[in-house]
C-alpha cells in the first residue's frame, strides 16, 4: 500500500511540474486546484511520515521518501506561488 501511495504520488508531481514548466498556459479550476493542495499537504505528510519510519528498511526506500518529499514540497510552493499571483493579479 506504501509503495503504491508513493508511485502515485510520484506520478502526480510530474505530471503537475511538467505541467508548469512546459505548459505555461493550462490553468487548472479552483477545484482542482483546491484537490492538487490538499493532495499535495498529505503526501508531505505521509512521505515525511515513511521517511521517520524507514530506519529499518533499505537506503533505496529512504532515497525514494526523500524524493518524493522534495517533489511534493516542490510541488506545493509553486502551487501556492501561482495561486498567490493569480489573486495578486486579478
Amino acid at each position: 500500500m506504501k509503495m503504491i501511495f508513493l508511485l502515485v504520488s510520484l506520478c502526480i508531481n510530474v505530471f503537475y511540474i511538467m505541467s508548469a514548466l512546459f505548459i505555461f498556459h493550462i490553468r487548472f479550476s479552483l477545484m482542482a486546484e483546491t484537490g492538487f493542495g490538499f493532495f499535495f499537504l498529505v503526501s508531505v505528510l505521509l512521505s515525511l511520515a515513511f521517511l521517520l519510519r524507514s530506519h529499518r528498511e533499505s537506503k533505496a526506500f529512504s532515497i525514494l521518501f526523500v524524493m518524493i518529499l522534495c517533489l511534493n514540497m516542490a510541488s506545493l510552493g509553486w502551487l501556492t506561488f501561482s495561486t498567490y499571483l493569480s489573486v495578486l493579479m486579478g
